[in-house]
């Protein structure tokens, strides 16, 4: 049930279009949304697959190699939607799912050659995205098949780049690109999380600007 009035927003544009951008800042509900209107489609059969990834790129000094095989690495950074997940599909249904690989944590740097049908992609943290890794993902879209992006652009890692924005100025420019894909713009106003991490935001912004 949304919450705030681009909550519902999201929610109408993840029925009704294919490629999704929610962007805005944090604790406004892009991921919680997202991750539990694609649980729902899975439950109903709707969509084979959940593919679940973000860019590798870390907010401060790294603390160096993770162990373990490709989804103990992944589940580092894709820790905010798998618990998502966890949340509505059960701890159980959820493990099952991953060993089944109905549910995939796809590393961003072996994506290219997929090809994702029946399927319900997440991005998170897509502010880090290299306009390459724009170009791969959207181009790995099969039948049936939807992606969302999520991220925050004043939370960007990169310095030199901007994916999230290349996507958004693409969906904008090009009207085919366009009749297939909404961007939802959160802002500080939507911060749901919490009002410490509300009054945050308000002040981050304030002294941004």
């Amino acid at each position: 049930v949304a919450k705030t009035e681009n909550q519902q927003k999201l929610i109408d544009a993840l029925e009704t279009k294919t490629c999704i951008v929610a962007k805005g800042s944090a604790g406004t509900g892009k991921t919680f949304c997202t991750i539990g209107y694609a649980a729902r489609l899975f439950l109903q059969r709707k969509i084979d697959k959940i593919i679940i990834t973000r860019p590798n790129v870390s907010t401060g000094k790294t603390i160096g190699l993770l162990p373990g095989d490709k989804n103990e690495k992944m589940a580092a950074w894709c820790g905010p939607a798998i618990s998502v997940l966890k949340e509505y599909l059960g701890e159980s249904l959820f493990e099952l799912a991953l060993k089944r690989e109905q549910i995939i944590m796809q590393p961003i740097e072996t994506i290219r050659g997929c090809s994702f049908s029946d399927s319900f992609v997440c991005i998170d943290e897509a502010q880090n995205l290299e306009i390459d890794e724009v170009k791969a993902i959207v181009t790995r879209i099969g039948e049936n098949s939807k992606i969302v992006f999520m991220g925050d652009t004043s939370q960007s890692d990169l310095k030199h780049t901007n994916g999230l924005k290349f996507l958004i100025d693409a969906i904008n420019k090009d009207d085919e690109i366009k009749s297939y894909s909404s961007v939802i713009e959160f802002t500080i106003d939507d911060v749901v999380r919490s009002d410490l991490c509300a009054a945050w935001v308000k002040y981050l912004y304030k002294t941004a600007a």
